[in-house]
C-alpha cells in the first residue's frame, strides 16, 4: 500500500512539475516574442518616420525654391525608400539650379530602379 502511494504521489509529482514547466517555458517564450516584437516595430516605425520625414523636406525644400511642384515628381520622390538616397536628393534639392536640373538627376539616380514606365523619361512633368 505505501510503495503503491509513494509511486503515484511520484508520478503526481512529476505530471505537475512537468506542466508547470512547460506553462512557464511557454509564458517566457511568449513575453520574448513580445519584446522582439515590439523591438522591430519601434525600428520599423522610426525608419518609416525617418523616410517619411526625410521625403517632405525634400518636397519642401524644392516648393520653397523653385514653387509649385508636379504631383508627378512628388510621387516619385514619395516612392524613394532609401535614407541615403534621399539624403542625396536633400543635397541637390539645396544646391542644383533648377528643377529641370533637380528632375533629371533624379531620373538619372533612380534609373536602375524598378519605377513604372510613365514616371520615368517624363517630359510632361515640367510642363505646368
Amino acid at each position: 500500500g505505501m510503495q503503491q502511494g509513494m509511486q503515484q504521489g511520484m508520478q503526481q509529482g512529476m505530471q505537475q512539475g512537468m506542466q508547470q514547466g512547460i506553462q512557464q517555458g511557454i509564458q517566457q517564450g511568449m513575453q520574448q516574442g513580445i519584446q522582439q516584437g515590439m523591438q522591430q516595430g519601434i525600428q520599423q516605425g522610426m525608419q518609416q518616420g525617418g523616410l517619411k520625414t526625410a521625403r517632405e523636406d525634400v518636397i519642401e525644400i524644392l516648393m520653397i525654391r523653385f514653387g509649385r511642384l508636379q504631383k508627378k515628381l512628388i510621387k516619385i520622390i514619395d516612392r524613394v525608400d532609401d535614407l541615403m538616397l534621399l539624403k542625396i536628393l536633400h543635397q541637390k534639392a539645396v544646391t542644383i539650379e533648377s528643377l529641370t536640373k533637380f528632375y533629371q538627376f533624379v531620373t538619372y539616380l533612380l534609373s536602375d530602379a524598378d519605377f513604372p514606365e510613365d514616371l520615368k523619361n517624363s517630359s510632361t512633368l515640367l510642363q505646368a
